[in-house]
């Protein structure tokens, strides 16, 4: 699959704590880190060889699997795909991912595989929601100081003001 002299070791991303896949153009799982493994208790052997779509932690939520299978195609044309996803790895368990998808080109430029890449946003997304909630509470306050408004509203959206 890997052009002659090239290759390429998934273990050594596992260190970078980002979910790595080399797929090929069709979706199937060629390699695979242990970070989405491990979240859904899910043994190497039995996604190796099999659709990514199909991997529990997106079969879970149709919707999202249908993201990632149009996602896909699209790179399967040559393009880098880029998204933002809820994925499942497991029931109870939900994590915001920012997803790439890179194709990579043999010497004739076709596409040979692809390379998936997903970074945990899911501290990000919080933060985001609380800030929200922060800037939504802010016009309906009438306590006795902005200051005082402003940490007693943080304190409830479960964040840290530093004075």
């Amino acid at each position: 699959m890997f052009p002659q002299g090239e290759h390429l070791c998934i273990d050594d991303l596992d260190g970078l704590q980002i979910r790595t896949a080399i797929l090929t153009p069709e979706g199937i799982v060629l390699a695979i880190d242990a970070i989405p493994l491990n979240n859904a208790q899910v043994r190497c052997e039995k996604v190796i060889g099999q659709p990514l779509a199909e991997a529990p932690w997106w079969s879970l939520s149709p919707a999202t699997q249908e993201q990632l299978c149009a996602a896909i195609v699209r790179a399967s044309t040559g393009e880098t795909v880029r998204f933002e996803t809820v994925f499942h790895p497991r029931e109870g368990m939900d994590l915001h991912l920012e997803v790439a998808i890179t194709p990579h080109m043999d010497v004739d430029h076709h596409v040979a595989y692809l390379v998936m890449i997903g970074f945990d946003i899911t501290t990000r997304k919080r933060a985001e929601a609380a800030i929200h909630t922060l800037i939504d509470a802010i016009p309906s306050w009438s306590g006795p100081s902005d200051q005082e408004a402003i940490s007693t509203i943080a304190i409830n959206a479960g964040a840290t003001i530093q004075a």
